[in-house]
C-alpha cells in the first residue's frame, strides 16, 4: 500500500513512533525517523527490515518541515511537526532560566 512512498516519522526512537515506522516499512515505504536520542534512533533503524535513516536535531527537523512545506504546499500536501519545548538540561538550568528570570 505504501510502496514507493517516503515517510518522516517523528518520535521514532520509542513507543508509537517505532510501531509506526515498523508498519510503514512493512507496507513498503522508505522511512526517516527523527527524535531526541541518536543512539535509540540508530538502534531502531538497524532493527527495521529494510533499514531506515535517523537524525536527532530539533533545529534540523524544523528546517526540514519548513522546506517540505515550501516544496509540497503548492500541491496541497500538509507538512507539520510537533516539537517539545526546552529539554531540561544542565545548560538550561544553569544559564537560560536565570537569564529569563533576570530579563523579566
Amino acid at each position: 500500500m505504501l510502496e514507493g512512498k517516503v515517510a518522516l516519522v517523528t518520535g521514532g526512537g520509542a513507543g508509537i513512533g517505532v510501531a509506526i515506522a515498523e508498519r510503514f516499512v512493512a507496507e513498503g515505504a522508505k522511512v526517516c525517523i527523527t527524535g531526541r536520542r541518536q543512539e535509540k534512533l540508530d538502534e531502531v533503524a538497524r532493527s527495521l527490515p529494510k533499514g531506515a535513516v535517523a537524525c536527532s536535531a530539533k533545529a534540523g527537523l524544523i528546517m526540514l518541515t519548513q522546506q517540505a512545506a515550501l516544496d509540497y504546499g503548492p500541491a496541497k500536501i500538509r507538512c507539520n511537526a510537533v516539537l517539545p519545548g526546552p529539554v531540561g538540561t544542565e545548560m538550561v538550568e544553569n544559564s537560560m532560566i536565570p537569564m529569563a528570570k533576570a530579563m523579566g
